[in-house]
């Protein structure tokens, strides 16, 4: 589901629903408030000179984003010597504490070359919604460690099954090559391709397989719910977007970065013999420049075995969706038999001829 708000990830601090926000198109899932984009401030594996788009309204929940016409450039400038303050008298004492240290991130990270950000404004409409300023920086209590780089490839997960760098880094730069429309997100039509790229055919891609004109929707909103539904049953974290064009109103299931980590993990683990061969065609497809130079996919990256607990898992997930679809049949054959009924009792009001169904 969308999220009800967003957090600067330099700061962590929450992002009002009409404050501006600062999204990065080259990082995954990455925002900025105004006050770290235009103080320089990062974290992670985001760079200045990273493309960003700006929405004077951060939007979440119900409430849509807005873009902004204003774009972050930055330039680079000589650096100004700055006066050193002058000594404090020893004979005077000052009531107020000295100014905190500057923090890393803005006095030594990018100092070698430094940056001013400029707002080039392509119009006046960047101005026309009131605008609160952020709370100041505070360093939180605790940050979350970004993972580190691969520089090779190893295996994609830990003992624990949770994600390795490489694996993160892989389908961090899939995504990215999928994303055309530069969102952060995985539209279904890009999510089939991808699994077309894997030579997946039948109920092996459900959005595709499920492109079929229903009553008062369009084959797209049928797909949709189809491939909704499979991101439900196997907890798979997206956001819903209303699908353009779409005569019915309908929603379309987005894969977050997490989410598509999550669902690939999951065919991996449970197939990983075919899916090294998927995955391995795929990176020599797409050319990927984050692992350009690492040479081929090597077997060891996954399970020699299917992973046991994931097996049970889908096996658990599968009996509940065929239990579903069958409740649903039969909640469809009882509607029908009483529709039937109710004709029947209605001609029998009509004359003494009898009409009879069967099923």
């Amino acid at each position: 589901m969308a999220p009800t708000y967003f957090s600067c990830d330099v700061c962590n601090t929450r992002i009002g629903l009409k404050d501006p926000r600062i999204h990065c198109l080259d990082c995954a899932d990455y925002d900025l408030c105004a006050n770290c984009a235009v103080g320089e401030r990062v974290t992670g594996m985001h760079v200045l000179v990273h493309r960003t788009r700006v929405f004077k309204i951060s939007g979440g929940g119900a409430l849509d984003a807005v873009p902004s016409s204003a774009v972050i450039v930055y330039v680079e400038v000589n650096d100004v010597p700055v006066p050193l303050p002058a000594p404090a008298s020893p004979s005077h004492t000052s009531a107020s504490p000295p100014p905190l240290p500057r923090r890393p991130s803005e006095a030594s990270t990018h100092r070698a070359s430094s940056g001013v950000s400029t707002l080039s404004l392509v119009g006046a409409s960047a101005y026309t919604q009131p605008y609160t300023p952020p709370q100041p920086y505070t360093a939180p209590a605790s940050v979350s460690p970004q993972p580190p780089m691969a520089s090779g490839w190893g295996p994609f997960f830990a003992e624990d099954m949770s994600p390795s760098p490489a694996f993160i880094q892989l389908m961090s730069s899939i995504l990215a090559y999928l994303d055309t429309g530069r969102s952060g997100h995985l539209v279904p039509e890009a999510y089939s391709r991808f699994l077309d790229d894997q030579a997946y055919v039948g109920d092996g891609n459900v959005w595709k397989k499920n492109l079929v004109t229903g009553k008062g929707q369009t084959k797209e909103d049928t797909a949709d719910k189809a491939l909704k539904r499979v991101y439900d049953l196997f907890s798979i974290e997206y956001i819903l977007h209303p699908r353009p064009m779409s005569g019915c109103g309908g929603m379309m299931p987005l894969l977050t970065l997490k989410g598509f980590m999550d669902i690939t993990a999951i065919e991996m683990l449970c197939e990983p013999s075919t899916e090294w061969g998927n995955i391995s065609r795929v990176i020599k497809a797409y050319d990927l420049p984050s692992v350009r130079g690492w040479g081929d996919l090597p077997r060891s990256v996954l399970p020699e075995e299917p992973h046991a607990q994931m097996t049970a898992r889908v096996a658990r997930v599968t009996a509940v969706s065929r239990e579903q679809g069958k409740r649903a049949l039969e909640a469809v054959r009882v509607r029908t038999m009483l529709q039937a009924q109710g004709e029947q009792n209605a001609l029998d009001l009509l004359d003494d001829r009898r009409y009879y169904y069967t099923y």
